[in-house]
């Protein structure tokens, strides 16, 4: 999704310049071409702030990045699903939202969100109350990933695991990036309406701004 983000960005400075040059065509409506600026700009302008606007809406729609969610130092543990919701799907694969209580040998069990990348015909697997394996990182217990396919000796101790829900006090979470640290990119992406307005100012005035010197 972030591939249209630039693109739509892109269409909506050039909607500005073709604004542009049709405001400026009507204040030099006397001059030579100016009606054929204006029609053509009519023409084009609405259609390219349409798709513009189209690609940074699609742009901005959740997208799952799993390798984040990968444990780096992985242990394994059985954990209860507590809900489940799809985030995202593409093809036969859907993407689940999964509120989990993990419960490691070794740790207190604990609550957190992850995401798993799921067959459309195993989705049934899991629903609410199921119990999975999943691989967590002690260090960093927000980093959980979901076994799709445990092996034998794991089914078994799925198969007989009660587990009890973990207070939801205990859920962790990926810690915020602080803004200083965003970058000048990740800002714009994250204020995409008012980048995409500064585009369409910014491409109008220089378009007027050119028009006018000729």
């Amino acid at each position: 999704m972030d591939s249209m983000f630039w693109p739509g960005l892109v269409l909506l400075g050039l909607a500005g310049v073709a604004f542009g040059a049709i405001f400026a065509s009507v204040i030099n409506l006397p001059q030579e071409n100016s009606m054929a600026v204006i029609i053509g700009g009519m023409a084009t302008a609405p259609a390219m702030a349409a798709i513009g606007l189209v690609l940074l809406v699609e742009s901005r729609r959740p997208r799952v990045d799993l390798r984040d969610e990968r444990p780096h130092t992985a242990e394994s543990a059985l954990a209860k699903i507590e809900s489940v919701r799809a985030a995202s799907g593409e093809g036969p694969y859907v993407t689940l939202s999964l509120d989990l209580t993990v419960a490691p040998a070794a740790h207190p069990s604990y609550r957190v969100e992850t995401y798993a990348s799921v067959n459309i015909a195993d989705v049934v697997e899991f629903r609410a109350g199921r119990t999975v394996l999943v691989d967590f990182e002690a260090e960093k217990p927000w980093r959980v990933s979901v076994h799709a396919n445990p092996g034998a000796e794991w089914a078994g101790r799925i198969a007989l695991a009660r587990l009890e829900s973990a207070s939801p006090d205990t859920r962790v979470r990926r810690p915020k990036v602080s803004p200083g640290s965003e970058g000048i990119t990740a800002y714009i992406r994250k204020n995409h309406w008012k980048a995409g307005a500064v585009s369409v100012v910014i491409g109008a005035v220089f378009s007027l701004f050119f028009s006018l010197l000729i």
